[in-house]
């Protein structure tokens, strides 16, 4: 078990893992063609129809079946139209990417219990008496402050040395972070560590 540090709100609580680690924040990806693709949308050159040299030569009945050739068209495209916007709008979750918002000691929290205090506390904490904290390396200013709420966070492996966190941030939104760290070793402790806490967690 490391040491806490009591200068930084820390005093009641034990530090269950500490490691030295790169935080990344998941955000979605943002395409920046996309806008410029809806606004050259709109923007492709007219032809100019030849139909207009021979239309006193066609006959009433093509003219009304072509009108009806148009009005099918132009609504099949209306419903494709529908349907691949309704695609984009589905729920399909977008692409996230990694965003790196820091360097340094990575520690997993539990909040000490004092006696019949702990219950009132624990509820203080959003039903949780553990969280992740880390401190930028140098300047020791918080980059990380996320509690462990059982049935909210879940834990992922995404590669050996990775270790990723989805978890409710203030206002409800979920927020995924990541976190890379020097050996395997180190990614499976801080993994067990934080799916052991969510566990014990659910079960009291």
């Amino acid at each position: 078990t490391a040491t806490v540090d009591t200068n930084n709100g820390e005093e009641n609580e034990e530090c269950l893992f500490q490691a030295l680690a790169k935080l990344y924040k998941m955000v979605p990806e943002v395409k920046e063609d996309d806008a410029v693709k809806m606004d050259n949308k709109g923007d492709v050159p007219s032809v100019p129809s030849s139909s207009g040299r021979f239309g006193d030569v066609k006959k009433e009945g093509d003219d009304k079946n072509n009108n009806n050739n148009k009005e099918d068209i132009n609504s099949s495209e209306t419903k494709d139209d529908a349907v691949q916007d309704n695609e984009k709008d589905g729920s399909s979750p977008p692409k996230l990417v990694r965003k790196e918002a820091g360097v340094g000691n990575l520690r997993v929290l539990k909040h000490k219990s004092f006696g019949d205090n702990s219950n009132e506390e624990k509820n203080q904490q959003n039903q949780s008496s553990g969280r992740v904290v880390q401190r930028q390396k140098g300047s020791n200013s918080l980059i990380l402050n996320v509690r462990l709420i059982p049935k909210q966070c879940k834990v992922l492996r995404p590669g050996e040395k990775f270790v990723q966190l989805n978890a409710p941030s203030k206002d409800g939104t979920l927020e995924s972070f990541l976190f890379r760290v020097k050996a395997t070793e180190d990614a499976d402790k801080l993994a067990k560590h934080l799916e052991n806490m969510l566990e014990s967690e659910n079960e009291s």
